[in-house]
């Protein structure tokens, strides 16, 4: 197996999820990880969540068997194709826990939140990592990821969300 446990965003994140983890670290639960590039954080979760299911998503999967396990499977598509997303959903039923690590384009993450979000758990957490790309120098966004968590954010009395926790790397979802 490859390990590309150094493409991850350290320690930034790891301490963060640390932090909004650790009291279900030994649980059984389910996560799903939009964007996983060469599959190296799905060790890293298979490794912190000892008794958890690990799923994960991406355009590019060289070879989907490389760590396909008995408790991380990986899926090949992209984060915008609706029935991709359903099949996965309709699988695993409910996910503890989903990452949006993906396009970190807009657009194509309200597409899979907005799909996602009934597959998330009562209680569960949907994260969107790297929503803070409008305000990169080198990138700038087009100000469309700050608007759709402003929009989260408004909606939020209305709908199945119960809380919004925005820290600079990501932003956490809990389901209501």
């Amino acid at each position: 197996m490859k390990n590309n446990y150094k493409a991850l965003k350290l320690p930034e994140y790891l301490e963060t999820y640390s932090k909004i983890f650790s009291s279900s670290k030994d649980d059984k639960i389910s996560l799903f990880e939009l964007g996983i590039w060469e599959g190296g954080s799905l060790l890293i979760w298979q490794d912190y969540f000892k008794n958890g299911t690990i799923v994960g998503l991406d355009l590019n999967i060289p070879d989907l068997s490389t760590y396909n396990t008995d408790r991380i499977e990986m899926f090949l598509g992209s984060q915008t194709d609706i029935k991709v997303l359903t099949v996965i959903g309709e699988k695993y039923k409910q996910f503890d826990i989903i990452i949006d690590d993906c396009s970190h384009i807009s657009k194509n993450t309200k597409i899979s939140f907005d799909c996602l979000l009934p597959y998330v758990k009562s209680g569960g957490v949907y994260i969107i990592e790297d929503w803070q790309i409008d305000f990169h120098d080198n990138i700038r966004g087009d100000g469309g990821m700050t608007k759709f968590i402003k929009s989260l954010i408004e909606e939020q009395m209305w709908t199945n969300i119960l809380s919004i926790y925005i820290i600079p790397p990501m932003v956490v979802i809990t389901k209501r």
